[in-house]
């Protein structure tokens, strides 16, 4: 799968992709450097580039820039050497298969780590863990002058679809664009659990817990909340949640760019249902 991943992220990454200019890097930010810092940490970069031979300022783009894990970093440069790609053009190859990372346009990098994250899980004998998602036609909200439990209702599960993700990653990390990364700095995440999913008493061996307090702060941000609402960043998978019901807003407040958006779910490499 590697292989067929890879042949298609190559091809598409040597088409002419312009590299990532300054101002798309530095567009929206309030930080900038003064010139003599710039230089500074310039110069110390460019030494430090200059000592690290081509595999190793791969990795380091790859862990450091881009934050995948040391693992699937190897496993994305083993399978480009394997498949023909010399040392020397690794670095460049990696960059253009980047494409515009600043601005979340994939070249190609996305599937072939999606690969190479499959490939040692299985070897880890890691067990995936299937989730049925319903988008917000599928399911409303409890009325406001309902006398029953408040607990948020499916009613068609004609547009829901199937996903799949290994277990010990997140919702976030395998389908849902997190605009903190993960650190429970937004609400970005935001999904709400089925209530035959959720247990508001703790128990977490078969079933969902409530959030804590910071995450807490966090939904209180989120877009039109539930009773069992979470953020995505913060659910573990684990083999006793698979057939696992998640109900998905209609959208997403984002706090890092100030404007509501709706959630981009992202195809990965092992679903089969396209869920862009």
């Amino acid at each position: 799968m590697i292989c067929r991943v890879l042949t298609s992220a190559i091809r598409r990454a040597t088409v002419g992709r312009p590299l990532p200019d300054l101002v798309s890097a530095l567009r929206g930010r309030n930080d900038f450097p003064t010139v003599h810092e710039a230089g500074i940490s310039y110069a110390g970069a460019k030494r430090r580039l200059s000592s690290q031979s081509p595999t190793e300022q791969t990795l380091d783009f790859l862990t450091v820039e881009l934050g995948y894990s040391e693992a699937i970093a190897n496993g994305v440069v083993d399978a480009l050497l394997k498949n023909g790609i010399t040392p020397s053009s690794l670095f460049g190859m990696v960059k253009s298969l980047a494409g515009r990372y600043e601005v979340d346009e994939d070249g190609g990098l996305e599937a072939l780590a999606a690969s190479v994250e499959a490939e040692l899980a299985s070897l880890e004998g890691k067990k995936t863990v299937k989730m049925v998602c319903v988008p917000s036609t599928g399911w409303s909200s409890a009325p406001e002058d309902d006398d029953g439990d408040g607990l948020p209702k499916v009613h068609s599960m004609d547009r829901a679809f199937v996903v799949e993700a290994f277990e010990g990653s997140t919702l976030t990390g395998e389908y849902i664009e997190c605009a903190c990364a993960g650190i429970m700095g937004c609400s970005t995440c935001h999904v709400i659990i089925s209530p035959e999913w959720f247990s508001s008493d703790g128990d977490e061996t078969t079933k969902i817990g409530p959030p804590c307090e910071a995450e807490l702060d966090m939904i209180d941000l989120a877009y039109e909340t539930e009773v069992t609402s979470r953020l995505g960043c913060q659910i573990k998978l684990i083999p006793e949640l698979d057939g696992l019901v998640v109900l998905l807003p209609a959208g997403s407040n984002n706090l890092m760019v100030s404007r509501v958006a709706g959630i981009r779910w992202k195809a990965h490499a092992l679903s089969l249902p396209n869920a862009g």
